[in-house]
């Protein structure tokens, strides 16, 4: 189951004796969507193929998004005069999901929207879960909702979860069934389901972790972590960052995608491409820099021409990536 990038046009292109005799000019030209901020200005950045839009100018903040059937659906939260709510946005339109303190981490759709983040109770808050823009509390434990996908009608959200001893554990709900990942310090990032099996990215005890059907796998012995999972081509990637470098595993292998401090913070694979968006040259605790994709490893930085306020242009923060 929260940035400006310059993105990257890759053009498949069949050969001219071919389209000639095809009589069919159209190549095949992915679009690349990308989701972020500045927090210079505290707002909400879509850039689609390197055409930067500002989707609220209203202080905000942008954490994942989900195409299908023609709609760009995207998540964060966005403050008003009472403080900030969970929202989501339907082709730039938006729905606040909660009159409370909330905020909305990641989004699906299959028939109905899936969104999962947390509304804040008294002095705590809580994973929740929105089908339609309906609220259900996962836990009434202090806990959050980081991740949400949908296969064979079984719901899966993850997060995090406060134990008894105040720390923080790694957990999953299936169809809102709780299952702890960890007894030990670790938050759950990401959910994939494919084929009947559950990735899931995360971090425990400081370290890269993939739980694959709840088996944990440490992705690395050094300071890291996991963010985002994506399994294809019976493979699957994970991005993170190893030792303050941003990193993508491929079936475990890692791949140093940097040289200098910086963060993958959410993978895609469309075809045999790999896409990777996050940031670099990071100021502090993976939290801004320069917003960047890489695209087979190939690094770009991400334009931020359209944006009139001014800004630093390392400043931004990178939250999610999807190819159509």
């Amino acid at each position: 189951m929260k940035k400006s990038k310059i993105i990257i046009l890759f053009i498949c292109i069949i050969s001219l004796f071919s389209c000639e005799n095809s009589g069919n000019n159209d190549a095949y030209q992915p679009h690349i969507y990308i989701v972020g901020g500045n927090y210079d200005i505290f707002n909400s950045i879509l850039w689609t193929n390197n055409v930067v839009t500002e989707i609220s100018k209203n202080e905000s903040g942008l954490t994942s998004l989900f195409l299908s059937n023609g709609k760009v659906y995207l998540t964060g939260y966005e403050y008003d005069r009472y403080g900030y709510h969970a929202t989501v946005w339907e082709n730039g339109s938006p729905t606040m999901l909660s009159q409370t303190q909330s905020c909305a981490y990641s989004v699906f759709v299959r028939g109905s929207v899936y969104v999962a983040g947390y509304e804040q109770g008294y002095n705590t808050f809580f994973a929740t879960l929105w089908i339609d823009g309906t609220a259900t509390r996962l836990s009434s434990s202090e806990s959050l909702a980081l991740s949400v996908d949908v296969s064979d009608g079984n719901i899966y959200v993850v997060g995090s979860i406060k134990n008894t001893d105040g720390k923080y554990n790694a957990v999953v709900w299936k169809n809102g069934i709780k299952t702890i990942l960890s007894s030990n310090p670790s938050t759950a990032h990401s959910v994939f389901v494919k084929n009947k099996n559950i990735y899931i990215a995360g971090v425990e005890n400081n370290k890269a972790t993939l739980w694959t059907n709840n088996v944990a796998e440490t992705l690395s012995n050094d300071y890291s972590t996991a963010f985002s999972v994506f399994a294809a081509n019976n493979k699957v990637y994970v991005a993170g960052h190893n030792e303050n470098i941003a990193t993508l595993w491929e079936n475990g292998v890692p791949t140093t995608l940097d040289t200098q401090n910086s963060s993958a913070n959410s993978v895609f694979v469309s075809g045999t491409d790999v896409y990777v968006a996050g940031i670099t040259d990071e100021l502090i605790n993976h939290s801004c820099g320069y917003p960047t994709l890489w695209l087979n490893g190939n690094k770009e930085i991400l334009s931020y021409d359209g944006i009139t306020r001014f800004i630093e242009p390392f400043t931004f923060y990178v939250s999610g990536i999807f190819v159509k």
